[in-house]
């Protein structure tokens, strides 16, 4: 039992250090100390945390020729193979990249009592590459840590960090008997919570792997980049024969306002046959737009996929060129993204029961059309292992940096199995929140059909689900 005295010399934290949540519950005690996680964004943390002073010293890596290791990661990630590093943390006892030709290394020791008041000495915008091996759970703001180490970098360098990771396999074993519940730790990453931190903080292209050195702990590769005064929303908005309806959305689309974030629209016309190009000619000058012209019409996912290559925003939102979705829900959808609450977000349609589509003019085809919604969700959810209502839906919010090392390959409207099975197994569960629906019918435009998507959504299932993650890291190599 902790004495007063003792319960004195804690530090309450009142806020999330991801997401900036009030919102805390106490989980566990782990051998006296409380565990609380945050109910927003799920991110687990000591609070109170001890207040016992002393310099940062983690041992020696782990395991033999880490930082050969180590610098395979980094050549794989970003070609570095010569120039500066700095190794924070660990001083001349962590990974000893010394006897590595044409690098030439710097080290900088953390000091946990007064590093918020004193940063770690080193030249700002010096270094290609940051290290920092097990010690950011020791920090006691991992923010202003990681903003200090950006603050080091070139721009465009990189940061390889390692951390415990409560996704490795043997944490749930029993959560309590975990190893990154260790002394001196005072936050405990899973690889969303820390790949949110590491963009909330102006990084990129992050990439999470098994750490090398360590069964339990994961290896993180990110990338500086330039912080904006308001992130960016890229709208990526495909259309193909929707003369009928892209005027009226496009109008409400370059009214829209976004709080707190600024927005560009990308579209990709196919070149239609009802006039739909000249529509989209009319406006591809406007400010905030970018328009590509496909040669010839190659699926919807298709032109997804050619509207991310040419995106540059900070998050991604997918807007159909009919007016089935209400747009007024964009604010409701980005608002997780913008707290960094949650990297994914997918707008359900079936917030009123499971009939979400009501086609007065095919009321049978618009039965079998829910039914089978709720037959291939049952089969995307049984493969991933996901309780989700609406994966298919069009409304997909996301982070533009989750995209880093996938490869995205479907062409029609098997893509959207493609997406979120590849975001699922890289580590983002969606988040669902309720969007407003209003089907239209085969009659009024839906390009689904019946007999072949079926066939490619099975196939997808299989595909994706079972593909090889990762194909394309290295930014070296884009």
């Amino acid at each position: 039992m902790e004495t007063t005295s003792t319960m004195k010399a804690r530090v309450l934290i009142k806020s999330c250090a991801v997401c900036a949540s009030g919102r805390i519950r106490h989980d566990f005690f782990n051998n006296g100390d409380p565990v609380c996680q945050c109910e927003d964004c799920g991110f687990m943390f000591l609070n109170p945390q001890p207040a016992e002073q002393g310099t940062m010293r983690p041992g020696p890596a782990p395991c033999k020729a880490a930082e050969r290791l180590y610098a395979a990661l980094l050549r794989d990630y970003c070609g570095f193979a010569r120039g500066s590093l700095l190794q924070v943390g660990s001083g001349e006892g962590g990974v000893d990249f010394s006897a590595l030709h044409n690098i030439n290394v710097s080290y900088a020791e953390l000091d946990t009592a007064s590093y918020d008041a004193a940063p770690f000495a080193a030249p700002a915008t010096s270094f290609d590459v940051c290290c920092m091996f097990d010690c950011l759970q020791k920090a006691r703001s991992p923010e202003k840590l990681l903003l200090a180490i950006r603050d080091r970098l070139k721009p465009g360098g990189t940061l390889l960090l390692t951390a415990p990771s409560l996704n490795r396999y043997s944490v749930w074993r029993g959560i309590q008997t975990w190893t990154g519940f260790a002394a001196g730790n005072f936050y405990f990453f899973d690889e969303q919570s820390l790949q949110s931190i590491l963009f909330k903080c102006g990084f990129r292209d992050i990439y999470a792997v098994k750490d090398p050195c360590s069964g339990e702990s994961m290896a993180v590769l990110a990338q500086k980049r330039p912080l904006r005064a308001k992130p960016l929303l890229s709208i990526i908005l495909p259309v193909y024969n929707e003369a009928a309806t892209f005027p009226k959305l496009y109008a409400m689309l370059k009214e829209k306002q976004l709080p707190g974030a600024d927005k560009e629209i990308v579209i990709v016309e196919s070149n239609s046959t009802d006039g739909t190009r000249d529509a989209v000619k009319a406006v591809s000058a406007d400010a905030g737009v970018k328009a590509v012209f496909e040669e010839r019409p190659r699926g919807k996912g298709h032109a997804v996929r050619t509207g991310l290559k040419n995106a540059t925003g900070d998050f991604v939102l997918i807007q159909d060129g009919d007016l089935e979705y209400d747009l007024d829900d964009y604010d409701r959808l980005l608002e997780p993204l913008l707290s960094f609450r949650r990297a994914f977000v997918l707008g359900s349609r079936h917030s009123n029961g499971w009939k979400m589509r009501h086609f007065t003019d095919q009321p049978l085809v618009a039965f079998l059309l829910n039914l089978g919604h709720i037959f291939f969700a049952y089969l995307l959810n049984l493969f991933c292992g996901t309780a989700l209502k609406d994966p298919f839906t069009m409304y997909k919010v996301f982070r533009r940096d989750c995209l880093y090392g996938l490869s995205l390959k479907a062409n029609r409207f098997d893509f959207d199995w493609e997406l979120v099975i590849k975001l699922i197994r890289k580590g983002y569960v969606p988040l669902e929140l309720p969007v407003s629906y209003h089907a239209r019918s085969f009659d009024e435009g839906k390009k689904i059909s019946f007999i072949k998507d079926p066939v490619f959504w099975i196939i997808a299932l299989f595909r994706f689900r079972f593909c090889r993650l990762h194909e394309n890291i290295g930014r070296h190599k884009a």
